[in-house]
Formats: structure tokens, C-alpha cells, sequence
């Protein structure tokens, strides 16, 4: 596991874990490069030093390398580095599509409509590059805070080929294909069956069939009919119905052909869901983790042997102790069974054309009765008409009642309560609100609860007590500035509720990844669902100075020309010059023209003017040894860090005596410097000190030439004086003549 604040690739700053997986984790992190947020999907250690995993690893990373579409999670970035591979996607703000269908229950057929088609285009544009998925479910859609939504998780996608592949990975059991099931063949159509549940899911919100094993489960995907997302709710619209009866069907060559086809027909049955669109259709665990499913070489010897004694299907999953119950079967009685199944499937051929016709006949029976009972019900409506009251209402003629006279309470959660009275009215209802609550998961004037359930039935003139709500609870906004950016958007999302979005800004007061400010002002009043703009600091804004030319002026002026210049004076030091008259500057840290940071110090000498000329009887003396050697070995170190070769190295001894500092050795060339043994004076009365060593490097940058005869060396650069090392010495008092 990746700790906080480790940089990976010299790039990738990690945040904050954010997901785990069953074969890699996925932290939120920070490009310095391009400084913006990016998802970083790690392999996990335990996967690492596995040659078969790193290969399913890279496989996604070259799957999705190449797909550049709106409805798939784009990836920017792979690699490894010392034992960690990683693939670095684009971050996407938002809930999977899994948890959006827990919050919501189950959805209504044109958002759920809606969400398919961008998930079908994302589908489509990997089959268009040749790669199935292979593992199509709600957990791997995100929906972004915008509304986009996108097809993420790529980790056992492959490549295709014309013929179908096989592998001992297979996806989540709850949306697997029959053929996934019977040993890990998959192609495009497994990637449509697999979208077919998800959608079943959506429109019911549950999935089509539940176990006690991973082994039952898939079992039904093989051996049973999905059921009809009317059976489960017959107000879904017949068009959506036979969609999700087409993506589903056990051969796959009943299925759509393409991502494609079917994106033609969810186009379809978004402007006329009631309107049939396939001809011939028969259509009329929660899966919660879901996790991705590994497969060993003895389970699959397992699944093998299974088959052996006469198991009709091979169940590509996770086994264990389910082959107590297997029946044995001789090799006779398989035969006779296969027989048998090839003989039904021939009669079952056969009688089709049969079938389609029965249909046909029954279904224009069934329209002209419709036509027939609609003429009597407009003839009844005209001669008699209804009233209705909160509490009483009568019977309307825009509601049926059963056999035994009862009424079926209809679903009216999260409806306008006008809507919702009008519709209980229509079914001889009454409607009676007892109170307004808040609520963060229904909007203002929606229904909250009903007493009596959608579904139930009751007698006519039953009053529906029910509870609006009064919209999410408002909470005062708490100060947030200088907190930390990932910690407060967290706290405002989670806990509060608040849709929230970032802009970035340079602050000089406010460091890197802290909140500068917030839209609203903290003491504000606001609710749940309220948006809010998080300014967050980018540090401080680097800008660039130019050192100008200090020498000569006084002390003041020297600050005062630096100061407008971006920069800082810095250290002060005094020497004798027989050039520059006292008080002024005789050298300068940085030379004129220097292109540096804005705010970086710039120190300075300043004249003591020309050494005394009277008689001096005594004077303190010391000495101090110059090793040439050491400065050429820092020059030759040095040359990694200033990322060229050294071609000239220049010194320069201060002396350091009772917290003042005199330049002893003004600047020279090394190889000026014939002798090894500097002599130097101290200050008058002073037997001790500290020389101080500095050096400065002339080097050319890597590629500008190799030698400063170079043409190419007029990009030569000079670092600044470094101090090399510092030595205590001795002086002694000394008479001179």
C-alpha cells in the first residue's frame, strides 16, 4: 500500500487511497508536471512479483491505451518502478453507477434509458477497437458529477480475434454470460449479455437471479430464462422490456450483433418506450460486492471433471466442496441425453414459425377488443361524470377494480403531491397529507411515504395519508479557509451533502493544496444539494528577476536598486579596494544579468576604501592551507548536480574574527594559484578566527559542446560562490618593517 505524500516517477504525488480491487488498488494523486488530479490504479504487492498478473496488468494498460472516447475513463500514463506497477487514468469526480442505484432504489425507465446508451457508446468504442471487456457491471460505471458517464476498469479485457477467447478470469457471477459460465469463452455478445443485466438491475433494482454460492448463481445464467422486467414491474415500458430480453438470451446468436445495433434501438425507445420494437421477442446475493472472479488450474480441472461424470455445463467460477451432488451418469445415458437435447432442439425449431403465427393472430384479437372496450368506456364517460374529494372520492371510470372489488394502491414515492392526489382520485383514492418533513433524498413538495404500500389493495374510498417533504435541512456554513482541500471537500460531500467544485488560484499566503476561500461565506445558511466553489492555492507564483549592477553606489542605494528589481539584499561584507572609494560596493554575490528566482537574497562587499598607509609596527598574521585537490574532486562531484562539465573553478578566503567577516583572498582562478601555503592578516589585537572557503564553478550544460573553445560554449553558466569548507586558525602577532 502506498503511504501519502510518495512521489512516484518524480511526478506522481499520492493523496489518498480511494478504491481497492480484487488485483490493484487506485489512489488519488497530483501531477507536478501538469499540476492537476489524476487516479493512479497500483497492482497490489502481493501481485507484483507474478509474472501472470503483471501480465493481466499490463494487458489492461495496452487494452485501454489506445481508446480515446467520452464514455471510457481515459488513461494518460503506465509504468513501473522499483517493483510497482501502475496505470495513471483520468480522475473522474462522481458515484458508480452501483451506489446510485442503491440511493435511488431502482430508476425510472428514461434515466435508466439514458445512462445505457452513454455505457452501450462506451462499449461500442472498445468493440470498435477490438477489445471486449469482459466484466460489464455497475461497480465499473462511474457517472461524474456533470452527468457524463463512463466505462472504467478494464482488468480482464482482451483483445479479440476472430475466433472466441478463452481465459481463467472471469467477470462479477451476478452479470456473467452463459458462455463466460461454461469456461471463460467471451466475445463482444458477452459484453452485451452482461449489459443486459446491468440494465435489468437499473429498471428493478435487483439483480435477475440470487444464490447461496457463486457456483448456484452462475448455474441459472446457464440453465434459466432471465424473467421479464415486466413480471417485476409492469409499468416499464414494453420497448425497454424486449431490449433487455434481447441482450439477454442464452444464444449468443440471438442477441444484438453490435454495441451498435442495440444503441439504434435504446435510441429508439427513448422517444417511443410504449411502441414494440423487436418482432418476436418473448417479452412481456444484490451482487453488492460483485467482485471480479479468479479462476485456478484446479478448479478448472474440477470443472472438468465434473463434466466427466455428467454435469451438463462447466461452471468457470469459484468452486468449492459443490461436486458432493453432482449425479454420476454413464457414458450410455450421457449419449442418450444428448441425443434427446438435439432431437428437442430440432421440435423446438420446427414449431416456431407455428408460434409466430399463434402470436399473431392473438395479439390482433387483442387490439380489437382494446378498440371495442374503448369505445364503450368514451361512450360511458360521456353520459356520466365523477366527482372527487380529498377524503371521499367517488369511483372513476380511470380505474379497474378486481374480482373481489378492490383497489391496487399505486406508486406514488418521490411524486409532486399534486400529481400524487390526482392520481390516487383517478383510482377512487382519497389523499390526505400529515405533515412535511425534511428530506435529503426528495426535493421540496415530493412525496416522502404513503401508508398504505404501492401494490396492496384496498377498498374504494381509501384515504392514502402521506408525507412531503419540505427539502434537505439547512445547516450553517463553517469558516474553511486554510484548511486542507482533500479533508474539506470530503466533510462537504459526505456529511453535508453539498455539490462541490474547485478553482485553482496563486495565493502568497495561503500554501499548496490549502482552501483560500469559498464562494459562500462561512455563517451562510444552506442545504443539501446547494453547490459551492472551493478556491484552492497553487503556493506561491514563481516569477523571474534580473540581477542589475550594484557596484559603486552606497549601501542604500544598492537595497533600493535591488528591492525594485524583485530581490532581497543580502549578507554585507567589508574589504579594502584601492579601486572603489569607502562606502560603496566593491563586488556583488549575483553578476549583472543573472536570471534568478524573484525574492532570492543578494549579498554584497562593501568598501573600506584603500589600506592604511602609515607606519605599522606590528600586525596579526596566520596562515592557512589551500588544497587544489579537494576543490577539483567538489568541481568533478558537482558536475551531477549542475547537469554539465566544469570548465573553471574560482576561490575566494574570508576571515571570520568577533562576528565580523573580511574577504582575506579576493576571487581567483584556481590554477592561479601557484602556492598551497596563503598567508594572510587579521584584525589588530586578534589571535584567532575562522577562514571560510568558497568556490564558484563556470560549467557548460549538458549537449552545448564539449570544451569552452566550443562554438557551442557561449551557453557556459556560473553557479553561485558555495561555501566549501571552514577551518579555525591561529594568528600570531608579527612585527613588520
Amino acid at each position: 500500500m502506498l503511504k501519502k505524500g510518495m512521489l512516484i516517477a518524480d511526478r506522481y504525488e499520492i493523496i489518498e487511497k480511494i478504491g481497492s480491487g480484487g488485483m490493484s488498488d487506485v489512489y488519488r494523486a497530483r501531477c507536478h508536471k501538469l499540476n492537476r488530479f489524476v487516479a493512479i490504479k497500483v497492482l497490489k504487492q502481493e501481485f507484483s512479483e507474478d509474472e501472470n498478473f503483471v501480465s493481466k496488468f499490463r494487458i489492461e494498460a495496452q487494452s485501454v491505451a489506445g481508446l480515446t472516447h467520452a464514455n471510457i475513463v481515459n488513461v494518460y500514463d503506465v509504468g513501473d518502478e522499483a517493483g510497482i506497477y501502475y496505470i495513471v487514468m483520468e480522475l473522474v469526480e462522481g458515484i458508480t453507477l452501483k451506489n446510485y442505484i442503491d440511493k435511488k432504489g431502482k430508476l425510472v425507465p428514461k434515466e435508466a434509458v439514458s445512462i445505457a446508451i452513454q455505457v452501450a457508446q462506451g462499449i461500442e468504442a472498445a468493440h470498435n477497437h477490438g477489445i471486449v471487456h469482459r466484466d460489464i457491471k455497475p461497480q465499473n460505471i462511474i457517472i461524474s458529477r456533470e452527468g457524463k458517464v463512463k466505462v472504467t476498469d478494464f482488468g480482464i479485457a482482451r483483445a479479440a480475434s476472430s475466433n472466441t477467447i478463452n481465459s481463467n478470469v472471469m467477470g462479477s457471477v451476478h452479470y456473467i454470460s452463459p458462455e463466460q459460465a461454461r469456461g471463460g469463452y467471451s466475445d463482444y455478445k458477452s459484453d452485451i449479455y452482461s449489459f443486459g443485466i446491468m440494465l435489468f438491475e437499473m429498471l428493478t433494482g435487483r439483480v435477475p437471479f440470487e444464490g447461496d454460492t457463486t457456483v448456484s448463481i452462475a448455474l441459472k445464467h446457464i440453465q434459466e430464462e432471465v424473467p421479464s422486467v415486466r413480471d417485476v414491474d409492469d409499468t416499464i415500458p414494453i420497448a425497454v422490456s424486449q431490449i433487455v430480453e434481447k441482450c439477454t438470451r442464452k444464444r449468443k446468436e440471438n442477441r444484438y450483433d453490435s454495441a451498435t445495433e442495440l444503441i439504434v434501438d435504446l435510441k429508439k425507445a427513448l422517444v417511443n418506450p410504449d411502441v414494440a420494437i423487436i418482432s418476436g421477442s418473448t417479452a412481456g446475493v444484490s451482487g453488492a460486492d460483485s467482485k471480479t472472479v479468479m479462476i485456478t488450474k484446479e478448479e478448472i480441472a474440477q470443472i472438468e471433471n465434473a463434466a466427466k461424470q455428467g454435469e451438463k455445463v462447466a461452471v468457470a467460477g469459484v468452486i468449492k466442496n459443490n461436486t458432493s451432488n453432482i449425479p454420476k451418469t454413464t457414458g450410455k445415458e450421457l449419449q442418450k441425453s444428448e441425443e434427446l437435447e438435439l432431437e428437442e432442439e430440432k421440435e423446438s425449431e420446427s414449431s416456431n414459425m407455428d408460434k409466430i403465427l399463434m402470436a399473431i393472430g392473438i395479439c390482433a384479437a387483442l387490439i380489437i377488443l382494446g378498440v371495442a372496450i374503448y369505445v364503450v368506456v368514451w361512450a360511458f364517460d360521456s353520459i356520466k361524470s365523477t366527482n372527487t374529494s380529498n377524503n371521499k372520492p367517488t369511483k372513476s371510470t380511470e380505474y379497474t377494480t378486481s374480482s373481489d372489488g378492490k383497489v391496487e394502491v399505486p406508486p406514488i414515492l418521490g411524486m409532486d403531491g399534486t400529481a400524487a392526489k390526482k392520481l390516487l382520485n383517478e383510482r377512487g383514492l382519497g389523499y390526505v397529507v400529515t405533515e412535511n418533513v425534511s428530506s435529503d433524498l426528495y426535493e421540496k413538495g415530493k412525496v416522502v411515504s404513503q401508508s398504505i404500500d404501492s401494490g396492496n389493495k384496498v377498498n374504494p374510498n381509501t384515504t392514502i395519508y402521506v408525507t412531503l417533504s419540505s427539502g434537505p435541512e439547512a445547516f450553517s456554513l463553517e469558516d474553511y479557509s486554510n484548511k486542507d482541500y482533500e479533508e474539506t471537500k470530503k466533510i462537504l460531500e459526505e456529511q453535508y451533502g453539498l455539490n462541490v467544485t474547485t478553482e485553482y488560484e496563486y495565493s502568497n499566503d495561503v500554501e499548496f493544496g490549502k482552501i483560500i476561500k469559498t464562494d459562500i461565506k462561512a455563517g451562510t445558511t444552506v442545504k443539501r444539494g446547494n453547490k459551492i466553489t472551493l478556491y484552492v492555492s497553487r503556493g506561491k507564483e514563481t516569477k523571474e528577476a534580473t540581477v542589475p549592477n550594484i557596484l559603486g553606489l552606497t549601501e542604500q542605494a544598492a537595497n533600493e536598486k535591488l528591492e525594485k528589481n524583485g530581490l532581497i539584499p543580502g549578507k554585507v561584507l567589508y574589504a579594502y579596494s584601492n579601486k572603489y572609494k569607502e562606502g560603496t560596493v566593491m563586488t556583488q554575490d549575483y553578476r549583472e544579468g543573472k536570471v534568478v528566482n524573484s525574492g532570492t537574497k543578494v549579498g554584497y562587499t562593501i568598501s573600506k576604501g584603500p589600506e592604511p598607509t602609515q607606519e605599522v609596527k606590528y600586525e596579526y598574521q596566520g596562515e592557512v592551507t589551500i588544497y587544489k585537490s579537494s576543490f577539483e574532486s567538489n568541481a568533478k562531484a558537482g558536475e551531477k548536480n549542475v547537469e554539465g562539465k566544469v570548465t573553471k573553478t574560482e576561490i575566494k578566503l574570508v576571515l571570520s574574527q568577533n562576528g565580523k567577516e573580511t574577504v582575506i583572498m579576493d576571487t581567483k582562478d584556481i590554477n592561479d594559484i601557484s602556492q598551497s601555503q596563503f598567508k594572510f592578516t587579521g584584525a589588530d589585537g586578534v589571535t584567532s578566527g575562522k577562514v571560510i572557503m568558497y568556490a564558484r564553478y563556470t560549467y557548460i550544460p549538458e549537449g552545448s559542446g564539449d570544451s569552452a573553445t566550443d562554438s557551442a560554449a557561449q551557453s557556459t553558466k556560473v553557479t553561485d560562490f558555495i561555501s566549501i569548507w571552514t577551518t579555525d586558525v591561529t594568528l600570531k602577532k608579527t612585527e613588520v618593517n
